[in-house]
């Protein structure tokens, strides 16, 4: 089940449909892109399956008007069932926190196009912000643990042309 999510969504928005969110469950938010043009949750969805995945590995999708109308958020059924995600690559030995960590207890968050490639648009830009804020406030999440996939590995993710400057300064410290 995917479900979109206004940009004007309230927290009771943000609450997933199958599981209750544990109080301390999501402690981390990573940032991605998926690399491909556009894209929907179905395809990003079968890409994910064709490499083993149980299911789509991201827990929010922001669309690029590309397949996903352009700023639409859609929250995937990872997040309505407060599972893990699978969407950090393998980090190297002796560092903190593990893929696993993040995996099991950090949102996943993807931005639809190849962010190596060209920018991302406004509107996605503003919703992918507002999307990690509101996922800050309600989980009580720091800026400090709001990261990029590239940050944490040697994935070029969400890629050179997506803001980052603009994007550490927007999130809530």
């Amino acid at each position: 089940m995917l479900v979109s999510i206004a940009s004007d969504a309230t927290p009771a928005d943000l609450q997933p449909h199958n599981a209750a969110i544990e109080q301390g469950r999501w402690r981390s938010i990573v940032v991605h892109h998926s690399g491909q043009p556009g894209g929907t949750p179905e395809s990003i969805d079968r890409e994910h399956r064709s490499y083993g995945y149980a299911s789509l590995g991201y827990h929010f999708l922001v669309g690029n008007g590309a397949g996903l109308g352009d700023g639409v958020v859609f929250a995937g059924p990872r997040w309505h069932r407060q599972q893990a995600g699978a969407h950090v690559a393998p980090r190297g030995p002796g560092l903190e926190p593990t893929a696993d960590e993040l995996n099991r207890a950090g949102i996943g968050i993807c931005v639809i196009g190849d962010g190596n490639r060209r920018e991302f648009t406004p509107r996605q830009i503003r919703e992918t912000i507002a999307l990690v804020r509101r996922l800050q406030w309600e989980l009580d999440i720091p800026a400090s643990a709001v990261h990029l996939h590239s940050s944490l590995t040697e994935v070029r993710s969400p890629g050179e042309f997506f803001p980052a400057a603009a994007f550490a300064s927007a999130i809530l410290d």
